[in-house]
Formats: C-alpha cells, structure tokens, sequence
C-alpha cells in the first residue's frame, strides 16, 4: 500500500515538475522575441524618423538610410540580415548584431507605402523571428510603420 502511494506521489511530483520547466521554457522564449523585437524595431524606427532619406534600390534584405552625423556629415545607417540575426552598420563601419543569439530573423522586409494620398510616406517594417530552447520553438511576426520627420 504505502508503495503504491509513493510511485503516485514520484509520478505526480516527476510531471508537475516537467510541466514547470516546460512553462519556464516558453517564457523564457517568448521574452527572447519580445525583447529582440522591440529592440531591433524601436532602432530601426527612430532612425528611420531621423533619416534624410532612404535608398530606393538597396540589396535584398537591407534598409539603407541617408543621415546625418553627430558632427553633421551625411553618412549612412544599414540594417541587413546575416546569418539570420539582424545587423546595424553605421557609416560602412563594424556590424553590430540588434537580435539575441537565441533569436533567429527569418523575414525582415519593409515597404514604402506610396498608395497612401497624403505627403506622408510610411515605412511598413515586417519581422518573423524564431526562438528556440531544447526541443520547444516559438515563432511571432512583429510589424511597425514609421513616417520619416522630413516628410510630414
């Protein structure tokens, strides 16, 4: 009798236990993305806003903006996918990665909406990214618009 109770008190423990560490795990994903997310578009979004213009024909997978130094030189800011973590190159200068390593950029597009019958022009930024931990994988799509300072 009191064998029969251990085995179901080890049983219930063991998957109690498993259930927590599963739910640890999703968290944990769920905060790589957000994290990732919010950081890779709040830079793209404020430089963008600061941007004096974007290039119109850039390589696939690349945002090139026109801007302006802090000395006000015009220089250029690159977003680009590479190895599936979403870079930033300032001036041609050494890439900086945006994404956490656990964190994998399977889209980055943007678009410029020119449909729209205002002065404005917005830019329509798209992100699937893919986390993963151990056997557990959890993609999102993040989107963001943002209408550049000298076009309003």
């Amino acid at each position: 009798m009191y064998i029969i109770l251990l085995v179901i008190f080890a049983t219930v423990t063991v998957s109690l236990l498993l259930s927590i560490s599963r739910s640890y795990i999703s968290f944990r994903l769920t905060r790589d993305l957000s994290s990732s997310a919010s950081l890779s578009l709040e830079r793209i979004s404020r430089e963008i806003r600061a941007s004096q213009g974007m290039n119109p024909f850039p390589p696939p997978n690349h945002l090139l903006l026109d801007i302006k130094d802090e000395a006000g030189d015009p220089t250029t800011v690159d977003f680009y996918l590479s190895g599936g973590r979403l870079m930033l190159s300032e001036g041609g200068g050494t890439a900086i990665p945006l994404t956490t390593p656990a964190v994998s950029v399977t889209k980055f597009t943007f678009l410029r909406d020119d449909t729209m019958e205002r002065i404005t022009t917005p830019i329509k930024i798209e992100l699937d990214l893919t986390a993963s931990r151990g056997n557990l994988s959890r993609s999102e799509k993040f989107y963001s618009t943002v209408v550049p300072r000298n076009q309003y």
